[in-house]
């Protein structure tokens, strides 16, 4: 009898591994079909951005294409709205976001594995101990729905690429108060507690500077 539970227990735990494979193919052939056809869903995608980081969204284009295993959207001309007045709060060029497919599957719910976007004015400020924290005189720090602003939804990613963005920079810690630079790339990768930065700063058009700083984001 002990033998039949165990055989059972196995065929259980075969049948549900073949379900779970199963179950992975229809979605990711269910997604390749839709992706040609992701334009026709443009007012469903605002909605499920909008929903997941807390403000309404205007976007003008939307497309979509595979990258190995992994789908990605491009947005095109975004404009992030006041959910209660319609006014907008800030715009930027476009975004790329990747899909991180199993984890949106197991999770029921869109997961990114990586979010890029292009065209963003951001002011960073460094204390004497290194904390950095962010500041952008067009996004509010906590609507009325309660959701985080969106300078603080864009450095909780687990990974963040910005392209192209206006960028200030005040340091406490060198003396450095309100140096801009245009045109900077900024990439964020949170691991475990601490977030690794990375600017790169183009001062001209053969030279690059590049700075790593390991910081505390608030």
């Amino acid at each position: 009898m002990l033998r039949n539970i165990k055989i059972n227990s196995r065929h259980y735990f075969f049948y549900s591994l073949v379900f779970l494979i199963l179950l992975t193919i229809i979605s990711i052939v269910s997604i390749r079909l839709a992706l040609p056809k992701i334009s026709n869903y443009k007012d469903e995608i605002e909605s499920i951005i909008s929903e997941y980081i807390g403000y309404s969204l205007d976007i003008h284009k939307i497309e979509a294409e595979w990258r190995g295993w992994t789908p990605n959207l491009y947005l095109e001309d975004i404009k992030l709205l006041n959910k209660n007045t319609n006014t907008e709060i800030t715009k930027f060029h476009s975004a790329r976001v990747g899909i991180n497919l199993l984890q949106s599957i197991t999770k029921k719910s869109v997961t990114p594995s990586y979010i890029l976007i292009s065209g963003l004015n951001l002011e960073v400020y460094r204390d004497k101990k290194g904390v950095i924290s962010v500041k952008n005189e067009n996004v509010i720090d906590t609507n009325k729905n309660n959701h985080a602003g969106l300078t603080k939804w864009l450095f909780a990613q687990k990974y963040l690429i910005l392209e192209n963005l206006n960028f200030i920079w005040n340091d406490e810690n060198i003396n450095v108060k309100k140096r801009e630079f245009n045109n900077v790339s900024l990439e964020l990768r949170a691991e475990d507690k601490k977030t690794k930065i990375e600017i790169r700063i183009a001062l001209s058009q053969d030279e690059k500077q590049l700075s790593k700083i390991n910081a505390d984001i608030t």
